[in-house]
């Protein structure tokens, strides 16, 4: 099992600037809040967005975060093309006024008053930096009955047969049971049980073997929609919110989905502490630019038949 620290970090990450890296010129947003959905169109940004926030942990290598889409890559294939013999700058901005950046000149690379907080990183379609068998495994033997039931009753929320969880250390895989059926490898139901329990066990294992009042984390997942049936999404939310908000976890996820977008609002508006950040380009320089909308105009223009969601 890989070892996983959660450093340091009391305050929440409110805004990024972002010059040269990936497909950002000078891109800037702000006004984060602990749940953070983004939304807009294919190659506005949104992957991307997630990758400079990674960048700035101080657990995560660069050469990581560039080699994460398949071959490796040295940093200067991480630059905007339109800007290849420029540097890279990330700095993001924390609630107490600290700036954490990261800088890139020569292939050297510069890191000032590192987060150190993307230790809860995994997304869809990138390279998970975790184990979660072998943190299930350290739940279990923990013997905390308590939380490992409220594991399989958040996995209930995608099927309501689903009786227990445990893993076999032969094959190391986790299975589960279903009413009137024996123990079967997670895998043989689809992608959103092994997603669900990807997310959710994460956030019990910092809630079990971590100072959760005292570390803050970050929560990062690419097209959060992917695997899970849109009549789960609300309840989804509901766990995802609760647990973040006592684990003192801050999340940035993104979607394509209008449905996964009405769930999470929906939940956003009795929770609070959260936004939606919708990214597009400039129609006349081709820019990204990115406009953060609160629960209440989110809900306004979701009731809206003419409003534009999702970079429409």
């Amino acid at each position: 099992m890989q070892n996983i620290t959660f450093a340091t970090f009391y305050t929440m990450l409110q805004s990024i600037h972002i010059q040269n890296f990936r497909c950002f010129e000078d891109f800037k947003a702000e006004g984060f809040e602990r749940i953070n959905l983004i939304g807009g169109k294919n190659n506005s940004g949104k992957s991307c967005l997630l990758e400079a926030i990674a960048c700035l942990s101080a657990e995560i290598k660069f050469d990581e975060i560039v080699s994460i889409r398949g071959n490796a890559l040295n940093y200067i294939d991480a630059r905007n093309s339109n800007h290849q013999n420029e540097d890279i700058s990330i700095k993001g901005k924390l609630e107490n006024g600290v700036i954490s950046s990261l800088s890139l000149k020569n292939s050297f690379v510069e890191k000032q008053n590192q987060l150190g907080i993307v230790n809860l990183f995994m997304t869809s379609t990138q390279l998970p930096l975790f184990n979660e068998v072998g943190m299930f495994d350290a739940i279990d033997k923990k013997d905390n009955t308590e939380n490992k039931e409220a594991i399989i009753k958040i996995l209930q929320t995608l099927d309501d047969r689903i009786e227990n969880i445990r893993s076999f250390a032969s094959d190391k895989r986790l299975s589960i049971k279903l009413k009137n059926f024996d123990y079967q490898n997670i895998q043989l139901y689809g992608d959103a049980l092994g997603k669900m329990l990807q997310y959710f066990v994460l956030l019990f294992y910092k809630k079990i073997f971590v100072n959760h009042q005292n570390y803050r984390s970050f929560l990062l997942i690419d097209e959060i929609e992917n695997g899970i049936h849109y009549t789960a999404h609300k309840e989804f939310w509901q766990h995802l919110f609760k647990l973040c908000k006592e684990l003192n976890v801050q999340v940035f996820t993104t979607t394509h989905s209008l449905e996964m977008i009405k769930a999470f609002n929906e939940v956003a508006l009795q929770e609070g502490e959260a936004a939606y950040f919708e990214m597009a380009r400039d129609i006349t320089t081709n820019e990204i630019f990115v406009e953060k909308h609160d629960p209440e105009f989110l809900n306004f223009e979701l009731a809206n038949p003419h409003a534009t969601l999702r970079g429409e």
